[in-house]
């Protein structure tokens, strides 16, 4: 069984699902 998600890694699939681009995601997280 995999591993929970990190609070990060939820927070980019919520991104990702909302349409974000790469780009706009990196800017969300400060990238």
């Amino acid at each position: 069984m995999a591993d929970p998600l990190s609070q990060r890694e939820i927070e980019v699939l919520q991104l990702i699902a909302e349409g974000l681009t790469n780009r706009e995601i990196g800017e969300w997280l400060h990238l």
